[in-house]
């Protein structure tokens, strides 16, 4: 449907959900903020703007421990250009251990620069490979404005219990589809988008699905923004078939969803 009816639709459902002491994800990308306005006005709200963010997505600071790490691996890996078993990926799986200090991405960065500087590893062994590579990237990725939520360690850990929390995502876009078949160099915020956009649905997913005496849903409008990512598919997948059981819901509106 065309128009603003099926926002419309969607913000109703999902304050008559909090009325009933239910809690909602939404991922809005309008300028206008089209879910993060109604969404402020409820009691216990969680607006995350990327470019002005309040709070962090650092996985490795909202989620427990071990679900924690895998969730960053999977951030990490695509908006580095790497796959889990290449020498970055196996390097970055083997720092991400709470023994060495690392409970947050800056803290990460931190490890990192350390080695650099002395040529050596936390316990004195030499430097592995992709050690130079993973530190050079994720330097690069700090200093990124829209990846604040990420890398400043000074906002407070995204708070899971909200009535409603909206990701705010407008001025980060995802590649076509032509750009990453065309094999051209593609814009530095559109593969932090691609690789934003699928932890953000895993968010609502985890956060939902650990409380299941409470109903969640998680909300994608224009939803082709997450679903043409295999990350973000997989996010979606994953809730559609297991969201009942975890007694979550997901919503999705687009023109063009697949």
């Amino acid at each position: 449907e065309l128009g603003a009816g099926k926002t419309w639709a969607i913000m109703t459902l999902l304050f008559h959900l909090v009325d009933i002491g239910g809690q909602f994800l939404a991922i809005d990308r309008t300028d206008q903020g089209e879910y993060a306005s109604p969404t402020s006005t409820l009691a216990k709200p969680v607006i995350v703007d990327l470019m002005r963010p309040q709070w962090s997505m650092d996985p490795l600071r909202i989620f427990p421990a071990d679900i924690g790490v895998d969730k960053a691996v999977d951030l990490l890996t695509p908006l580095f250009g790497c796959t889990a078993d290449s020498p970055m990926g196996m390097t970055l799986g083997e720092l991400l251990r709470p023994e060495l200090g690392v409970r947050s991405i800056p803290d990460l960065l931190g490890v990192l620069q350390r080695g650099v500087d002395a040529g050596a590893t936390p316990d004195g062994k030499g430097l592995p490979a992709g050690w130079a590579d993973l530190h050079r990237h994720l330097s690069y990725w700090s200093r990124r404005r829209y990846a604040a939520a990420l890398m400043d360690p000074n906002l407070a850990p995204l708070n899971l219990n909200a009535e409603g929390i909206v990701i705010r995502t407008n001025r980060v876009e995802v590649p076509t589809a032509e750009e990453v078949a065309s094999g051209d160099p593609i814009d530095p915020s559109k593969v932090f988008g691609r690789a934003i956009y699928g932890p953000s649905t895993e968010i609502g997913r985890q956060a939902f699905g650990s409380n299941k005496s409470r109903m969640g849903a998680v909300v994608m409008d224009e939803a082709y923004h997450v679903t043409s990512t295999p990350r973000g598919l997989a996010s979606v997948t994953r809730i559609v078939r297991d969201g009942r059981k975890d007694n979550t819901a997901l919503i999705l509106g687009s023109h063009d969803p697949v």
